[in-house]
């Protein structure tokens, strides 16, 4: 997991999930108010996935929430 702030400054926990037919996401929590989102990644692995959010900073992640949907249970 890591935390980052969006060019508004609200507070978001971004971590790993997986969808249906081993899709992994970025799933994008908000702190506070707001509605958790979701960018699919190109990953192949759980392993592989969490290695691009270890590698992934603060301005990467602004990015890709901008780029984001709202979350699909």
């Amino acid at each position: 997991m890591k935390r980052f702030q969006d060019s508004q400054g609200s507070e978001w926990d971004v971590v790993v999930g997986r969808a249906s037919w081993g899709v992994f996401l970025f799933l994008f929590v908000p702190v506070e108010g707001e509605e958790a989102r979701q960018v699919t990644l190109s990953a192949t692995s759980a392993d592989e996935a969490e290695a691009a959010l270890a590698r992934t900073d603060a301005s990467e992640l602004r990015r890709l929430l901008g780029d984001s949907e709202p979350r699909v249970p």
